[in-house]
């Protein structure tokens, strides 16, 4: 992010600074990682705490989950888009070094969540 905490999308080609994506009110704990869907349609954010959707054309964050007891490591998404696998790793507490998965369906209710 920048300073004002979001995230620039620049043009691959040019450089120019195209949008930011959210602010710091939007990504209040530290950026993880992050990873585009299939179509581009929207960034997936993973913070300390949080996993967010952010749609890159109008730069806004579409969707959030923010009660995951994990800071998020690393995503996936599958070819289609449509559902999200999520890793994260517990890194303090009797759970220290554990990690879990969790994959979100778009089109569930509730994300449709399934943790394993």
């Amino acid at each position: 992010g920048r300073g004002d905490g979001g995230i620039p999308i620049f043009h691959a080609d040019t450089g120019k600074l195209l949008r930011m994506l959210g602010s710091h009110a939007t990504f209040a704990e530290d950026i993880r990682t992050i990873r585009f869907t299939p179509n581009g349609a929207y960034l997936l954010v993973g913070t300390s705490t949080a996993l967010l959707a952010c749609d890159v054309a109008s730069g806004v964050c579409a969707w959030c989950v923010n009660d995951l007891t994990s800071p998020v490591t690393s995503l996936a998404c599958t070819q289609d888009g449509q559902v999200a696998i999520v890793n994260a790793s517990d890194t303090w507490g009797p759970w220290h070094g554990h990690g879990y998965c969790t994959l979100f369906d778009f089109g569930g209710p509730n994300l449709g969540r399934t943790r394993f």
